[in-house]
């Protein structure tokens, strides 16, 4: 009897682990693959570090567009490549009135970017509502159907039609809008360098507020609260929250690659500033009402339905949201590029958005911010470092390149596969209780 309290005390201690690993898995696998490859690919620290900061926050609005779809019931959304188009086309337009190079030029692209966004956003959903249970394949097909849309406008009705004749923009008169198109002063990089602050600054701020939030928690949780047992609970994450931001902090001082990362890098605050906005609109938005609806209409559209919520309007919302997000994210893609590949640089936007968020945890249902932030810093590592780690190990750096697009594709076959045995399991659960 007692060898069988022995087994259930262990069992019971072991059950927060497992079900961390389980949880987590696909997190844990990729952080794994991440750090195998850093470390194979012969880059610096501070090399890794410039380039991931730089394409964590080109992609991070890209990545998040789909956070307001999947928890709206719609799925992984295919079509957050049509808000990537708008926002390419937009750029097209403020260059053609050749307001492209003045100091409000920014503000003339994202007031575009969200008129033409907003308009493709409500085709989307139309379609999307129609096609109900099967919004991925639709939005993967309506993206191949408006990219022949906008290469037809700028192919044919630029060149033939209206026959542009703008500097940079075209190569002559009546010809199509150029295949690479660089953009002028006044928008390059024009949000990365606005108030550029080296991250040693940034760690230093970041440790100080960290310590600041788990010493404010503990004080209002022992001062407000008579559960004894959530006070010391509290009392646990505090020390443990403030244990890691200084041992954080020791690390960047101490190791000199660190050091050398956060010395020699900077950070966009302008474009951090600006995602963390839509960031933040975006997880207020998911505890307000609509928020709540777009949960319940996940859980189950008829249901949903029947207590007052207006299903269609709902998922209209979402989708014309996840769209001007996507048009945003596409603006600071383009900005820190400072070129714009005219007739490609959308198509791959929905790929690699999707298997960004998957990686950090996310699935088919169910998405939040902490997934966007952990899969795009996984994904950025993992795709900037594996042409060289290829190279170091297997001496073809254009391995990498088919390694990146196989891990994406394996990542969103993984997920749907997994997404069809969850909802069969489900279904024969719901069935043998009936």
């Amino acid at each position: 009897m007692r060898m069988n309290e022995n087994e259930i005390k262990k069992s019971s201690a072991l059950e927060p682990v497992v079900g961390f690993l389980k949880n987590n898995s696909m997190v844990l696998i990729f952080l794994v693959l991440a750090v195998f490859l850093g470390a194979s690919s012969g880059n610096s620290f501070s090399s890794l570090g410039a380039d991931a900061s730089s394409r964590f926050f080109r992609n991070i609005l890209l990545i998040a567009a789909l956070v307001l779809p999947i928890m709206s019931g719609i799925g992984l959304n295919f079509g957050i490549t049509l808000g990537a188009m708008a926002a390419e086309f937009s750029l097209v337009v403020i260059m053609i009135l050749q307001i492209d190079n003045q100091p409000l030029s920014i503000v003339y692209w994202v007031i575009v970017t969200v008129i033409v966004s907003a308009i493709c956003g409500k085709l989307l959903a139309a379609l999307f509502n129609r096609t109900k249970g099967h919004e991925m394949i639709a939005g993967l097909l309506v993206g191949f159907f408006a990219n022949g849309i906008y290469d037809l406008l700028l192919m044919v009705g630029c060149g033939d039609i209206l026959k542009i004749n703008v500097n940079g923009l075209t190569l002559q008169k009546g010809l199509p809008i150029k295949a690479t198109v660089g953009l002028s002063a006044g928008l390059t990089s024009v949000l990365d360098k606005a108030f550029p602050m080296a991250y040693y600054f940034v760690v230093i701020i970041g440790v100080v507020a960290t310590i600041a939030y788990f010493l404010i928690r503990l004080v209002y949780v022992q001062v407000k609260s008579k559960d004894a047992g959530r006070k010391k609970l509290q009392l646990m994450k505090s020390v443990a929250g403030i244990v890691i931001a200084v041992a954080i902090y020791m690390i960047f001082m101490n190791v000199k690659p660190a050091r050398k990362m956060i010395i020699n890098v900077d950070f966009p605050v302008a474009t951090a500033a600006f995602s963390t906005v839509v960031l933040v609109f975006i997880w207020f938005l998911m505890k307000s009402k609509l928020g709540h609806d777009f949960t319940s209409i996940r859980n189950d559209r008829r249901i949903a339905a029947s207590v007052g919520i207006n299903v269609d309007k709902c998922r209209t919302k979402s989708i014309i949201l996840s769209t001007i997000i996507a048009g945003l994210g596409q603006i600071l893609y383009i900005q820190n590029l400072g070129t714009m590949n005219t007739y490609l640089m959308h198509n791959t936007v929905g790929t690699y958005a999707i298997a960004a968020i998957l990686i950090g945890g996310a699935t088919v249902k169910s998405a939040n911010i902490k997934n966007v932030l952990i899969g795009n810093i996984l994904f950025q590592i993992i795709y900037g470092c594996a042409p060289n780690a290829a190279k170091v190990l297997m001496g073809n750096s254009q391995l990498g390149e088919y390694f990146r697009v196989f891990l994406c594709y394996a990542i969103i076959a993984v997920a749907i596969i997994n997404n069809a045995i969850q909802e069969t399991a489900a279904a024969k659960r719901k069935a043998d209780n009936i």
